[in-house]
């Protein structure tokens, strides 16, 4: 049986491609760093900019969290629609602020409107083309709609950009094993797992990408490693479950001590 290594994304219910706990942040910092104006007007403009996208910033947050924990019951929607506002704010009071624009694209990504998130990280990216935070949520919202090809080569510009990102190098992994490219998925997910160990979206993936390939006993080994991380979780749990199969399995082929 070919397992699927969406399985991770498809229990959890969140984007395809990422693990729960490492979908791109809408910005490094929860406050931009004030740049040095040209004058007066530039400097009291882009101060209020700024203003503005912590606020969104704030109100993004709040609207994840209750997303996560109460979902269409709670008030989500209405925080997302403030976030919005407050980043349309800070972009028409500085068009410059690349980070208001791109977090336009997440608050778009994360209620599933990905056409208009396309859009939005792309107006981010006409400012700055290798933006990372833009880059990642276009290649995101391009897996959503089955675009995963155009995924691609965005991963692998910002695996370039950020060398020592696990989730660049995951996503480039997992992006890779979708469009059905083994040995590029395979290298991406042992980076990660280089750079963070503990990485137990990339342990999973990694063991269902060697199984698929009948690496039997080296799958069982990272499936092992990624249940001993949480046994708990719900990876954790089908890692348990695949590990014992495996198991069964390659004590089925051994040969029998006469």
């Amino acid at each position: 049986m070919k397992l699927n290594s969406q399985w991770v994304v498809a229990v959890l219910g969140i984007a395809i491609i990422t693990p729960y706990s490492c979908l791109p942040l809408l910005a490094k910092e929860s406050v931009v760093p004030l740049t040095t104006p040209t004058n007066t007007t530039t400097e009291t403009k882009h101060i209020q900019a700024v203003k503005q996208y912590n606020q969104g910033v704030k109100l993004l947050k709040a609207a994840q969290v209750e997303q996560q924990q109460r979902g269409e019951r709670g008030q989500a929607a209405t925080l997302f629609q403030q976030a919005e506002i407050a980043f349309i704010e800070a972009v028409q009071t500085d068009s410059t602020l690349i980070e208001a624009q791109s977090n336009l694209g997440y608050v778009a990504l994360y209620q599933q409107q990905y056409p208009e998130a396309v859009k939005q990280f792309k107006l981010a990216l006409k400012q700055q083309k290798q933006h990372p935070n833009s880059m990642a949520g276009l290649a995101l919202a391009y897996v959503q709609l089955h675009q995963a090809e155009k995924a691609l080569p965005l991963f692998e510009q910002l695996t370039v950009l950020e060398p020592k990102n696990p989730n660049a190098w995951f996503n480039l992994g997992s992006t890779a094993q979708c469009l059905n490219q083994p040995q590029k998925a395979e290298s991406a997910y042992r980076q990660a797992i280089v750079l963070a160990p503990q990485y137990q979206a990339a342990l999973f993936n990694l063991a269902t990408l060697l199984e698929n390939t009948v690496n039997y006993k080296d799958a069982l080994g990272f499936y092992t490693d990624c249940a001993t991380i949480d046994a708990g979780s719900l990876i954790g749990l089908e890692a348990l479950k695949r590990s014992s199969a495996l198991k069964l399995q390659l004590n089925a082929t051994m040969p029998s001590v006469q």
